[in-house]
C-alpha cells in the first residue's frame, strides 16, 4: 500500500494543498532543518580552497570524525598486535 494514498493525480490531500505543493513543503522543511549545516560546510570548503596546503580528506561533522577515530584506533591496535611479525618480513 502506498504511504500517501491521497497523493494521486487530481486528488488533493486533506490540507487542501495540491500534491506538488505538499511535496515542496516537505522538501522545504527538510532543507530548513539542514540549512545551517549546509552553510557551515560551504564555509569550510571555502577555507580549504584558500589553504596553502589543503587536506586530502576533511570529514564534516562530529559523527564522521568519531567513526574515523574509532576505525583508526582499531587499525592501530591490530598493527600493535602483529607488529613484530609484520616487521620480520622486511627484505634484508
Amino acid at each position: 500500500m502506498c504511504e500517501y494514498p491521497t497523493l494521486r493525480a487530481g486528488v488533493k490531500p486533506d490540507n487542501g494543498l495540491s500534491v506538488p505543493a505538499k511535496i515542496l513543503g516537505r522538501i522545504a522543511s527538510i532543507w530548513n532543518q539542514d540549512f545551517r549545516a549546509h552553510v557551515r560546510q560551504i564555509a569550510g570548503l571555502l577555507v580549504i580552497a584558500d589553504a596553502a596546503e589543503p587536506p586530502l580528506r576533511l570529514p564534516f561533522g562530529s559523527d564522521a570524525i568519531k567513526r574515523i577515530e574509532a576505525k583508526n584506533a582499531h587499525v592501530a591496535a591490530e598493527i600493535a598486535q602483529w607488529r613484530d611479525l609484520a616487521i620480520s618480513t622486511d627484505a634484508v
